[in-house]
């Protein structure tokens, strides 16, 4: 299996390892790279994690909780970052910046700090990770029941023919503030803010992964290769750029999402601990564009 502390195995079960950390990384880190924030309206707060209280001037800018709430857990976690973004809020504002602008520098802020703290991350207590798989599954089923265009495969064909600053102005009209993913993503990345708060006050180590932890995910992969999105993805090495798209144009991603997540969720608990703690080790090491180039060469 890819394992950097342990070498690499070309074995089946280095595959299914491969497979399943690129399910958990890609789920993880499409929050972190588009959504920020804190827990969001209807989630009971964490014991201790929300004593503090942002700068009043900061949370003075927006006037829904979700937004505050965030802004509270980015202080607490990276004041400076959050002093950056009071400067940048108030720049935009005072040339007329709408509250859509507001919010994608709101989910901007702290990304590279996050990115800084995989290694942290390592070490947070799983239930954080339990916590994004529950919004993940609640959240790709939610979105794939309102009939949004994030969930269909030529959307994401779509996006990944735009320019740079087309890309951009897409990223407003999706994560903006107010926009349809932009609550979700407030929560996810506050869950990951609440995890590298964890982390710093109570460290865990998991260990390595078990050879009963590859067993497990194995069999979840043998699952998962009979979905029939999944074999039709899978059938795609070697074709045309045309042939991609027609096939990829037929995936609902979020189906697909909730189907991969669930049976991640379903995995003994002291195994998500160590997976979770591998995967956010590896990123460490490697970055996660390095590790997913790594790990798809499986």
């Amino acid at each position: 299996m890819f394992d950097a502390r342990h070498g690499n195995d070309k074995s089946g079960g280095g595959l299914a390892f491969g497979l399943i950390t690129i399910g958990v990384v890609s789920a993880l880190f499409v929050g972190v790279l588009f959504f920020p924030s804190i827990t969001g309206e209807g989630k009971a707060p964490v014991p201790g994690l929300a004593e503090e209280q942002a700068d009043p001037s900061l949370l003075a800018a927006f006037e829904d909780t979700p937004t505050q709430a965030y802004l509270t857990k980015l202080q607490r976690t990276f004041p400076s970052v959050a002093n950056d973004l009071q400067r940048d809020v108030n720049k935009a504002r005072s040339r007329g910046a709408d509250n859509v602008e507001l919010g994608v520098l709101v989910m901007q802020a702290g990304y590279a700090e996050i990115e800084d703290s995989f290694e942290r991350l390592a070490r947070a207590d799983v239930r954080y990770f339990n916590e994004l798989l529950d919004l993940g599954i609640d959240g790709l089923t939610e979105l794939s029941r309102s009939g949004a265009p994030y969930c269909k495969g030529s959307d994401l064909i779509t996006l990944a023919s735009l320019s740079e600053q087309q890309l951009y102005a897409a990223a407003f009209d999706r994560v903006g503030h107010g926009a349809g993913l932009y609550n979700f993503g407030l929560e996810f990345n506050g869950i990951v803010l609440d995890a590298i708060h964890d982390a710093r006050a109570n460290p865990r180590n998991y260990g390595p992964l078990t050879p009963d932890d590859q067993r497990a995910v194995q069999t979840l992969m043998l699952g998962l290769v009979t979905d029939p999105q999944i074999m039709k993805l899978m059938t795609l090495e070697g074709s045309s750029r045309a042939e991609m798209d027609r096939a990829m144009e037929q995936v609902n991603f979020c189906d697909l999402g909730v189907t991969i997540l669930r049976k991640i969720d379903a995995l003994p608990q002291d195994t998500k601990g160590r997976l979770w703690s591998e995967v956010m080790s590896q990123a460490a090491r490697g970055g996660i564009e390095r590790q997913m180039r790594q790990l798809s060469r499986f």
